[in-house]
């Protein structure tokens, strides 16, 4: 019986042989447009096309669990990427191949037509453009096989096909997104305005790479359109405000000023090239900003009103009209010819909590002449959204009369929304020079809380039963901080009870004087929701018949309330409705929106009541 068992446990073990599994990555993120190819080079030289190998851009990496015994022959397959055969071919022999038609020659002019890429640990056969055959041999447990291919479209990925093998199969992607088929992309980030004298800055042109060092060597050439009556002004030397270029991300640490040279055309003036030198790339996708380009009209005549476009496209060299294919040549409005006037912008823009938060914004007033701000004037800023943070009504800028030909005008303004003002904020200039106040968007302000509501329906001759709802929701997590108080109150009227419900967020309540206070004692994590429900009112005398407000605020919600008094808050109309009702009439519960605050002053919190509240509760 004992050998009968052992016959039969070596027959199930030599059927289920045990499987080493791999784990298969990329040694390296490669970075790839359309086109790109991968651990070799090629360049057409008349009717040849040569393949260099190079060291590998990045390489299989197969790592089994346990030494394999036997060799094991397995394929790739690619999908949106082709294996090309002289790229095999040139790292088999080890030197470059060329090409003529569908024929592939060595260094020495022989025809090849077999090779294989052969070495200690592993072997490549190329099949087809779209399969090799790898085999790895025996004896070893890490496995690095180099990924020689070109991506065509789509997402280059790999299939490893492992039947039969004791490896792991499965897709390995070259690229986590559709490629794009240019190595560079151009744009303009901001635009100027130029007076019809046509002197002046263009726009900043920023140009991002879509291949890790497309830019790195290159020459840009700038072109303006023939009738734009505009030429590109010489001896622009990249230094001090002369030419300024920004790197970003990648090129962050890489720019130094003089490094890149501008060219003007020596034929057309209208055409600029600009040198970009080797730069060194670092983490992250790398651009690079272009401002400060000058320009100048062409003749005495003015400059005729319209946009200013410019076309921008990667050439071989300096005064060559040989496109380069990193960047599709595209035309960019770069900046616009206007009539002579003031006008206003602002850097940064900001976004801030209404009612919480505030920030700075340099506000540039600008004349393109200097005739208009010049001379002895008034100039008087308003904030539209927001509140000027000191107080103030409005900003008023002196001109003095000594200043001659005053083309900017720069200052520093804090804004702060109260609760009520969500949206764009602006800053508008006035002044009796100007045809017509002059505004600049400069920011948003957005919500610390929304409230919704339940309206509560009175009968004025019955005892009125706990009714209504009031639920204050955070917009993000954490704005209503710890030891600060919500203070919610009824027109004419004292809550009596209610019950206080909340999620996410925790408060300790009471009521004082009719007044509902929350005071928080843990904040949010996550956004919190306070639900206030079944609320009841001390009325000692029937109340009038009409609408009464609901009034919520508090030094929780508006750095501009204290302790003692409410400047700032929520009032939400007919929230209480005290009726007389008919017989028979039917009651109707509807829920009301949020309205706008109101902008008066209220002492002791709420209808100027002389005694105040105190904390912690």
């Amino acid at each position: 019986m004992k050998k009968k068992f052992a016959f039969i446990l070596a027959m199930l073990m030599a059927a289920n042989p045990v499987m080493a599994a791999s784990t298969n990555s990329l040694t390296k993120v490669v970075s790839i447009i359309e086109g790109t190819t991968i651990s070799y080079d090629t360049t057409k030289v008349d009717n040849k096309t040569y393949y260099k190998h190079t060291v590998p851009d990045s390489d299989l990496r197969i790592q089994l669990q346990d030494v394999i015994l036997d060799d094991q022959i397995f394929y790739i397959n690619a999908v949106d990427s082709i294996f090309e055969k002289p790229a095999y071919a040139s790292w088999a022999l080890g030197e470059d191949v060329y090409t003529i038609g569908n024929n592939i020659y060595d260094a020495k002019d022989n025809q090849i037509d077999d090779f294989l890429i052969d070495t200690d640990t592993y072997s490549i056969k190329w099949i087809s453009e779209t399969q090799l055959e790898v085999t790895l041999k025996a004896g070893d447990i890490l496995y690095r096989v180099p990924l020689i291919a070109k991506a065509t479209t789509g997402i280059p990925t790999l299939q490893i096909d492992e039947t039969g093998t004791i490896l792991t199969g499965g897709n390995i992607r070259l690229a986590n997104r559709p490629l794009l088929k240019y190595g560079l992309r151009a744009n303009v980030s901001s635009r100027t305005v130029l007076s019809t004298e046509g002197y002046g800055p263009l726009g900043t042109i920023n140009l991002k790479e879509n291949l890790v060092s497309a830019l790195s060597g290159k020459t840009i050439k700038l072109e303006l359109e023939p009738d734009s009556g505009l030429e590109f002004s010489k001896n622009q030397t990249n230094t001090g405000n002369d030419l300024i270029v920004k790197g970003i991300k990648g090129y962050a640490r890489s720019i130094k000023e003089g490094a890149f040279n501008f060219i003007v055309d020596e034929i057309d003036s209208q055409i600029a090239y600009i040198q970009f030198p080797e730069l060194t790339v670092g983490s992250g996708t790398s651009e690079i900003e272009i401002s400060n380009i000058k320009v100048n009209a062409q003749g005495q005549e003015d400059v005729q009103l319209g946009n200013v476009m410019v076309e921008v496209s990667a050439v071989k060299e300096v005064q060559s009209y040989e496109l380069l294919p990193d960047l599709k040549p595209i035309k960019l409005k770069i900046a616009e010819v206007q009539e002579d006037k003031v006008t206003i912008s602002n850097q940064p823009t900001i976004e801030v909590i209404a009612g919480l938060t505030n920030d700075t914004v340099n506000v540039k007033i600008e004349d393109l002449t200097g005739e208009i701000l010049s001379g002895k004037r008034n100039i008087y800023l308003l904030a539209e959204g927001a509140r000027f943070l000191n107080g103030q009504e409005e900003i008023e800028i002196e001109v003095n009369e000594d200043e001659k030909e005053v083309k900017e005008i720069n200052i520093d303004v804090n804004l702060a929304p109260t609760l009520n003002q969500n949206g764009d904020i602006k800053v508008i200039a006035q002044s009796r020079d100007f045809d017509e106040d002059i505004v600049t968007i400069v920011g948003t302000a957005v919500p610390s809380v929304k409230i919704e509501t339940e309206q509560i329906l009175l009968d004025r001759d019955t005892k009125p039963e706990p009714a209504g709802k009031i639920i204050i929701n955070e917009t993000m997590d954490t704005i209503l901080k710890n030891g600060k108080i919500i203070a919610v109150k009824v027109e004419d009227l004292d809550i009596k009870d209610m019950d206080v419900k909340t999620k996410g967020i925790e408060i300790d309540h009471k009521i004082k004087d009719g007044v509902l206070l929350m005071q928080v004692t843990k904040q949010s994590k996550e956004k919190g929701q306070i639900i206030i429900e079944n609320i009841k009112f001390d009325i000692s005398r029937p109340a009038g018949i009409g609408n009464y407000e609901l009034m919520v605020g508090g030094n929780a919600l508006s750095n501009l309330n204290q302790d003692t008094y409410c400047e700032d808050y929520f009032e939400i109309e007919n929230f209480v409705q005290v009726f007389q009702p008919k017989l028979e009439e039917e009651v109707k519960v509807e829920i009301q929106p949020m309205q706008n605050i109101k902008s008066k002053k209220i002492y002791c919190l709420w209808k100027n009541r002389k005694n105040s509240y105190s904390f912690p509760l």
